[in-house]
């Protein structure tokens, strides 16, 4: 089935001691003068930035294309990202997952053994994926003419001309059928397909990216073939490459990748979801311990209180052990082993969603804590420290972030998926660093607002236990 997938320089620190001030002349012209270093005189230098060089354009066919050059490597990474994912299913859940299983099962040249070997004889990853807004191919190669001829044709093949062959169809299914059982085993998935099944109502956000069986049964080739000329056309695909290339070879892989594709032009937004109300779900899942999963409604990516909402979330329950949340669950009370939150953006919606994993038998009990814990940081915000700190985290982040061919990867695929400036990650960073503590406690106040909040729990129904002692906080 889908083969799914989806350090930085050391640091350097210089010792130098101070010259002591001489007693008197004649003592100072006889001893010898210790060493001091230059650069201790100089000015510390301007904080680094992320100088990505993209360059921009579009193929005859209509497909956006954004490039990096980066020589450090012998190899380059191309992704297309289409505008199919499962949000486009339009009622027939899995179609979108089930087309791009079937891409690699076998073109109008090759099948599917001689697809892997072609990939595999040139050392060339091909990866698939579709998630809510997107589905998404992947290859690296080595850019060696020979390698990069080989696997950029047989790339554009496997999009351009799927045979969607009967025989393999059932198999797919059997595969995708299969996977859509096995989330049912985990508490995570049952959660978060709940909550999409809320708060996205008669939206298509509402079903999961991986379809529901009775639907993917009852889909057909002719379906397969009609949704590919559709949703994966040339005017619907935005192209990315990072690596070992000239701009001229850049341009040819573009132009040869889009040309592949069906014509046609880019599908049309989605809709806004409607506002959801709040609720309180409680989901039955064997096992002693209870996931909990909070949310209410989130930003777009492109909004302007991007870059102060992703600060305040940082320092809510960012990823480390220094965030509020799990300081707070994990490290005072000893609740549970992890905790965090998560801005989940989509082109034209969000959520803002809070996560931890409990005892069942404090499941009551903690839902009731996280969310005095939510309205406490709502109303008086982050300290200082909690600020400052958070702002050079998230600059750090963002530099480690940028440093690999398939991190760059990601980020222009992000930026020419969402249709944001060239310098945007820059430009986000600059409004991060420009925002002060009284305008992050007012966006706060405008965002983080518990009267649309969804509490769910999943785990077993059990008697249920006040929170056990723990010692507070100094000061």
């Amino acid at each position: 089935m889908n083969k799914l997938s989806r350090t930085f320089a050391p640091l350097l620190l210089l010792l130098a001691c101070a010259a002591p001030q001489a007693q008197a002349q004649a003592q100072a012209q006889a001893q010898p003068q210790p060493l001091e270093l230059q650069s201790l005189k100089v000015a510390a230098p301007a904080p680094a930035r992320l100088q990505l060089a993209i360059k921009s354009w579009q193929t005859p066919q209509g497909s956006k294309v954004l490039f990096v050059q980066r020589r450090q490597l012998p190899m380059f990474d191309l992704q297309v990202d289409f505008a199919a994912g499962s949000a486009r299913d339009d009622g027939a859940a899995g179609l979108a997952q089930l087309t791009v299983g079937m891409l690699d099962e076998g073109t109008q040249q090759h099948d599917a053994m001689q697809i892997a070997e072609g990939f595999d004889e040139i050392g060339a990853q091909f990866s698939k994926a579709v998630v809510h807004d997107s589905a998404t191919v992947k290859l690296r190669s080595l850019s060696d003419e020979q390698q990069r001829t080989k696997a950029v044709g047989l790339l554009s093949e496997v999009l351009g001309q799927p045979q969607f062959a009967e025989d393999k169809l059932q198999q797919i299914k059997d595969q995708l059928n299969g996977l859509v059982a096995q989330r049912q085993n985990y508490a995570t998935y049952k959660a978060s397909d709940r909550l999409y099944e809320h708060v996205f109502a008669n939206h298509p956000y509402a079903t999961n990216s991986y379809g529901a069986e009775q639907t993917i049964n009852a889909l057909t080739v002719t379906d397969l073939r009609a949704f590919h000329q559709r949703a994966f056309s040339a005017g619907n695909a935005v192209i990315t490459l990072v690596g070992d290339l000239s701009l001229e070879q850049a341009r040819a892989i573009a132009a040869q990748v889009s040309a592949a594709l069906p014509a046609g032009p880019a599908l049309p937004p989605l809709p806004v979801a409607a506002s959801f109300e709040p609720e309180i779900y409680h989901l039955e899942h064997p096992g002693s311990q209870a996931l909990l999963l909070f949310a209410i409604p989130g930003i777009s990516v492109q909004h302007p209180d991007a870059p102060a909402l992703t600060l305040a979330n940082l320092i809510l329950g960012g990823p480390g052990g220094t965030s509020r949340l799990f300081d707070e669950l994990r490290t005072r009370r000893g609740l549970t082993y992890g905790a965090g939150s998560k801005l989940r953006q989509h082109p034209v919606n969000g959520l803002w969603t809070f996560t931890t994993q409990v005892q069942g038998k404090y499941r009551d009990a903690a839902m009731t804590l996280l969310e005095q814990l939510l309205e406490d940081y709502a109303e008086q915000g982050p300290s200082q420290k909690e600020f400052d700190d958070a702002k050079q985290k998230l600059r750090g982040s963002y530099l480690l972030e940028s440093v690999s061919n398939r991190q760059i990867s990601g980020i222009l695929s992000t930026i020419g998926f969402n249709q944001l400036p060239l310098d945007n990650r820059q430009t986000f960073l600059d409004q991060v660093q420009a925002l002060t503590l009284d305008q992050l406690k007012v966006v706060l106040k405008n965002h983080l607002k518990l009267d649309k909040l969804v509490q769910i729990s999943v785990g077993p129904s059990v008697e249920q236990h006040d929170l056990p002692a723990f010692a507070p906080a100094n000061g």
